[in-house]
C-alpha cells in the first residue's frame, strides 16, 4: 500500500521527517520549501486509509488524502487513484446505462390561456414597455452593462418594472387556477 510519502518520492521531492508522523518537504504544486506536510499514516475525514494525508500552508493544493493528490498531481480518477493507491474506494453506485435519454425533449405545450387573458397580458408588456421607454437610466444600464441594443430590448420585450404581478393587477385577471396571492376584484 502506498503512502504520501511514497508518491512524493516518484514525483522526485523527498520529504524529510520532521517528528512524530509528520514529514515536510517543498510543495509539488507552488514550489515553496518547508510548507508541505505530510502525515503518511493518518485516515482521512471519512475515517479510511487512503494514502496519508498532506496539507500545503500557501498554495491552492490546499489539504487531502493520497487520493486528491493523485487527482490534482496526476490527473487520476477516484477510482483510478484508489487502484494505484491499492486501497478501498468502498462501495461504489451502479451507474445505469439503459433506459437514458440522450437528447432533450421538450415537454408538451400546455393549453395556451383564455384570448381575454391574452389581450390584457398584452396591454401589461405594453405599460411595461412603455414605463422601460420612459427611463433613460434604466435604458442606459441596459445598453453599458448587459450589452444589449434597442432591437435586442425591443424584441425580448424587457419591462422594467420589478413589482410585475403588483401592476398586472390593474390590467383584470390572472390565468385561470392561479391566484398569484392577490385578490380576484383586483
Amino acid at each position: 500500500m502506498l503512502t504520501i510519502i511514497h508518491l512524493l518520492q516518484q514525483d522526485g521531492i523527498d520529504p524529510i521527517h520532521a517528528s512524530g508522523d509528520e514529514w515536510h518537504s517543498p510543495c509539488p504544486q507552488c514550489g515553496g520549501v518547508d510548507r508541505f506536510s505530510s502525515f503518511p499514516n493518518l485516515l482521512n475525514s471519512n475515517g479510511k486509509f487512503m494514502g496519508g494525508r498532506y496539507h500545503c500552508r500557501k498554495c491552492s493544493m490546499g489539504t487531502g488524502d493520497g487520493v486528491v493528490y493523485l487527482h490534482h498531481r496526476r490527473g487520476l480518477s477516484f477510482r483510478d487513484a484508489c487502484k494505484y493507491l491499492e486501497v478501498d474506494q468502498g462501495p461504489m453506485p451502479e451507474y445505469r446505462t439503459e433506459n437514458i435519454k440522450a437528447v432533450w425533449e421538450p415537454a408538451q405545450p400546455k393549453e395556451a390561456p383564455p384570448a381575454v387573458w391574452q389581450a390584457k397580458a398584452e396591454r401589461f408588456i405594453m405599460y411595461c414597455t412603455n414605463q422601460l421607454q420612459a427611463n433613460s437610466e434604466a435604458l442606459k444600464w441596459l445598453h453599458a452593462e448587459r450589452g444589449l441594443t434597442d432591437e435586442t430590448i425591443q424584441a425580448g420585450r424587457l419591462d422594467g418594472t420589478h413589482s410585475m404581478f403588483t401592476r398586472a393587477a390593474r390590467f383584470g385577471d390572472y390565468p385561470p387556477g392561479r391566484s398569484y396571492g392577490f385578490r380576484k376584484d383586483l
